[in-house]
């Protein structure tokens, strides 16, 4: 299972980066649809958005990550993989906010690191 967390990691990522270059919540609105087991309607309600915004947004994830070609197994691990990486991020949120300005970007540097080779 570990090779396959690795590429889930990776079809996360993407979906990360093409959220930065356009914008439009991928990653969020996957998240969401994983959680609510694929259910449209209970994902726009989630995500407050109208069914039609959501419907090009799960067309380009599928596009990127062959989500329909998933079982509901490898959706579940998907959904596992973004929790992890959620639970990670708070933690550094945490983390940069208790500390001082001076400290915040040695402390991203840090948990940069740690998360490329896994020790978060």
């Amino acid at each position: 299972h570990l090779g396959q967390e690795k590429v889930y990691m990776e079809e996360l990522e993407i979906l990360k980066e093409e959220d930065r270059k356009t914008g439009k919540e991928l990653y969020e609105t996957l998240y969401w649809y994983l959680r609510m087991k694929r259910n449209v309607a209970q994902t726009a309600a989630r995500l407050r958005i109208h069914r039609n915004t959501l419907l090009p947004r799960i067309a380009r994830i599928n596009e990127l990550l062959d989500l329909d070609e998933k079982d509901g197994m490898e959706c579940e691990r998907i959904l596992t993989q973004c929790e992890i990486l959620e639970k990670k991020n708070e933690s550094v949120r945490q983390i940069l906010s208790s500390r001082g300005k001076e400290n915040a970007y040695y402390s991203m540097i840090y948990f940069s690191a740690a998360a490329s080779v896994n020790l978060l």
